[in-house]
């Protein structure tokens, strides 16, 4: 039996014709006005994570001098992070890279198991790239600050942005939700909007705290045992500690491959040991808790989001993508919910 040919209509063809030129379109202005849409989409995640805390500071100064000084001590500690933190940075990698390499010749060069699987995976070759990489990206403290003076236009917008939306976040929101004119979609948007935002600044400030903790812990085995770099370990585990139910082992793999090198063997069983047994603590006691009362964010979605915004625009990008996904998962749980007020509550 021949087939017909498939004969479109006048009308198909120019439907068809109209959505590849709308989404050449839409290509186009996404390439166009991609960095300002990550501008304000990073101004909103601040302005997001920003607001309890002026809030609070609202209780005791006005509302100008709260937002003034929630920007301003923002501004000290980034200041002291480029200035300070990038330093060390710079130094510590330097002895990472001069003694890395060295440690992990030794574990090849040992006869045992661990000796034998440092040969397979040819460490020494790949701790050599990966200093090598991290000398070329860390600097000096002044290379950071001179990088620093040329991104102050683009913070400058972003605090703009910041200031406006945590001025005027409540009557924006409230000025969006009033154009719905049925009373009970308008009560149920309003309802799921609270309580999306109120469970997604807890689960930010849990993880940021998680984070901050990880990274202090890390840096403090790493100095407690001389190991190189501490700082630049500790900012390391502060980032993958942000990572839900795998972040605290995650963070000491590096530390445990150094301690292996430059200590002995039993201190690297007994770094992954501690990283196991926190991380179990964290799955089984702390994130159930902190699930029930914010929200439930696995892995698998701010991970994948994070690589996607680390491709874009780097760490600050991936962050950023990370925190973004963790307000649209709110969002979506929060739609989800029978009655969102009482869930608040």
């Amino acid at each position: 039996m021949a087939h017909r040919p498939i004969r479109l209509s006048g009308g198909a063809v120019a439907v068809l014709v109209g959505a590849v030129l709308v989404a050449m379109v839409a290509r186009g202005v996404f390439v166009a006005a991609h960095r300002p849409l990550g501008w304000a989409v990073a101004a909103a995640v601040v302005a997001l994570m920003l607001e309890p805390v002026v809030a609070r500071l609202d209780d005791v100064l006005p509302r100008p001098a709260a937002l003034a000084t929630a920007l301003v001590a923002i501004a000290a500690v980034a200041g002291g992070l480029v200035y300070g933190v990038f330093g060390d940075l710079a130094e510590e990698a330097a002895r990472l890279e001069r003694e890395a390499p060295a440690a992990a010749a030794r574990l090849e060069g040992r006869d045992d198991s661990l000796g034998s699987a440092a040969r397979e995976a040819e460490l020494e070759r790949r701790v050599a790239g990966f200093v090598d990489t991290v000398g070329e990206r860390v600097g000096s403290s002044g290379d950071a600050v001179r990088a620093a003076a040329g991104t102050v236009p683009t913070y400058l917008v972003c605090t703009v942005l910041t200031v406006f939306l945590l001025a005027g976040r409540r009557r924006m929101v409230d000025a969006a939700v009033a154009q719905v004119r049925d009373d009970q979609r308008r009560r149920r948007i309003a309802a799921v909007t609270r309580t999306a935002i109120a469970r997604a600044q807890g689960y930010l400030a849990a993880a940021i705290a998680q984070g901050a903790a990880v990274g202090v812990l890390v840096g403090l085995v790493a100095w407690l045992l001389d190991l190189p770099a501490p700082v630049v370990l500790g900012v390391l585990g502060a980032i993958l500690g942000l990572v839900p139910v795998l972040g605290v082992f995650l963070a000491a793999v590096a530390p445990a491959l150094l301690a292996a090198g430059f200590a002995s063997p039993a201190a690297a069983v007994a770094v992954l040991a501690g990283a196991v047994a926190l991380q179990v603590l964290e799955a089984s006691y702390l994130r159930p808790r902190l699930d029930r009362a914010t929200l439930h964010v696995g892995p698998a979605i701010p991970v994948v989001v994070a690589l996607l915004g680390f491709e874009l625009y780097g760490l600050g990008g991936a962050l950023y993508a990370a925190a973004g996904a963790v307000v649209l998962l709110a969002f979506a749980d929060a739609a989800a919910t029978d009655d969102p007020a009482s869930a608040t509550e």
